[in-house]
């Protein structure tokens, strides 16, 4: 898998996301929202995120699409994070 589009997948799909230091755990609902859990400080829980993407070689974020080899980007409010480089993402129905 090259990439993951986020807005392909069926509702309440759940995605394993796994960087060199944690496991994220994404769940993309009906309606769009995202939610996710994993990160000890910023998502510890299940959390709603107000939006999560790839942060490609630009420096641009691919809104919705989460790609190994590349480092993902949400936010929790106000909080933006990077995560290290994602080293295989999971698609389980």
């Amino acid at each position: 898998m090259c990439g993951l589009d986020l807005t392909s997948l069926a509702a309440n799909t759940v995605i394993i996301a796994r960087t060199r230091n944690t496991v994220y755990t994404i769940q993309v609902d009906a309606g769009g929202r995202i939610r996710m859990m994993g990160s000890p400080d910023h998502c510890p829980d299940w959390t709603a995120i107000d939006s999560l993407g790839t942060v490609l070689l630009t420096g641009a974020i691919r809104d919705r699409w989460l790609e190994p080899g590349m480092r993902m980007e949400f936010r929790v409010g106000a909080r933006r994070v990077f995560t290290s480089r994602l080293a295989e993402v999971e698609v389980r129905r």
